[in-house]
């Protein structure tokens, strides 16, 4: 990754200071311009190219923004792993939900890009899966991200046929935010594991408001109603089951995996679902910003208990929790090719501080 010198590098949480005020980076003397955000002036550094968001002391943050006509050139800063790759087919050429978030500082799509395709240049794809679901899996996985495949070699495929068509079935009229697999690994008629990655997020919960035209069910009634229409076979799920807090992401994540599972090209291949999280994010967000709202912040809490509330006991092994600084304890760290993911992991940043505790 590149230091401070180049000032359209990736910065990492030793580039620097939260408490500074101006821009972040320790010892930019930058006076601070503007840039446009939703319609309103926005701090912005040009010597860095970093538009900034919050207050010094607050929970801090930044957007990679080289300038109003660089997307592109800015975006990529956020990805130090396997850029080569990205410089030559972008993720904005993707069908993929929010690719104008992909420069942010704490975007969960960038961790998922550098974790991920650093684990498929290193052939180490096949470890992270058995180390995720906690099974001997027979033979290396295939990374799809958002639903495309990653060839390094090749590029981008496209969207995953049998995730098309579970979509065209679920959700004909959910426009344009379909549900959009995270990561999956996949072996054809052995595997399909499906990867929901949060960052500094919790999982999201049904909530009693109303969607609008085009957008998926916010209540647990509307998404069961949805998801498992009458008539159909619920599979691991056992609606009579399903209460608040209800993890309505998972749920479709579940729902989805053993739907694709079904269709032809994966001829009954074996599913799982894993939650993949950040501990450190998750203790730090219980001990900060629970007593700032005076409650406990559910979605951040362990999802296992409820998950396994409404499934079926022989298929409660299929969804697991885990988090980043597991995965990198376990088939990250100490790896021989894997040295730039680890650097990478080590030197990320959220809201300006370190993100991980590693060891």
């Amino acid at each position: 990754m590149n230091s401070p010198t180049n000032s359209r590098g990736t910065f990492t949480h030793g580039d620097l200071d939260p408490e500074k005020d101006g821009c972040p980076v320790r010892d930019c003397k930058e006076t601070l311009s503007a840039t446009p955000y939703r319609g309103k002036p926005i701090p912005w550094c040009s010597s860095h190219g970093l538009r900034l968001h919050g207050k010094p002391g607050s929970r801090r943050t930044f957007v990679y923004v080289n300038g109003p006509d660089s997307q592109h050139d800015s975006l990529i800063r956020n990805f130090p792993i396997e850029r080569a790759f990205l410089e030559k087919h972008s993720l904005r050429e993707l069908e993929k939900a929010e690719t104008h978030r992909l420069g942010y500082e704490n975007a969960e799509d960038a961790l998922t890009w550098n974790v991920f395709a650093g684990l498929l240049a290193a052939g180490a794809l096949r470890r992270a899966a058995e180390a995720l679901t906690g099974r001997t899996v027979d033979g290396d996985p295939e990374l799809w991200l958002w639903g495309h495949r990653v060839d390094l070699k090749e590029g981008f495929g496209p969207l995953f046929p049998p995730l098309a068509r579970v979509r065209k079935r679920l959700e004909p009229d959910v426009h344009p935010f379909s549900t959009e697999p995270d990561i999956m690994l996949m072996i054809p008629g052995k595997l399909l594991v499906l990867i929901e990655a949060k960052f500094t997020s919790g999982n999201s919960l049904a909530i009693e408001k109303e969607a609008k035209d085009g957008e998926k069910p916010k209540t647990l009634k509307g998404l069961l109603k949805k998801y498992l229409p009458e008539a159909t076979d619920p599979g691991a799920v056992i609606p009579s089951r399903v209460s608040n807090p209800f993890h309505g992401q998972l749920f479709r994540n579940i729902v989805f995996a053993q739907a694709m599972a079904r269709e032809p090209e994966m001829a009954g291949a074996d599913w799982a679902v894993i939650n993949l999280v950040s501990d450190t994010q998750r203790n730090l967000a219980v001990r900060v910003l629970s007593p700032t709202l005076g409650e406990p912040i559910t979605s951040f809490n362990d999802p296992t208990p409820a998950v396994h509330s409404w499934l079926k006991e022989k298929d409660r092994p299929r969804f697991r929790f885990s988090s980043w600084e597991k995965l990198h304890a376990g088939v990250i760290k100490g790896h021989s090719k894997l040295g730039a993911v680890d650097a990478y992991l080590r030197g990320k940043s959220a809201h300006l501080k370190p993100a991980f505790n590693l060891a």
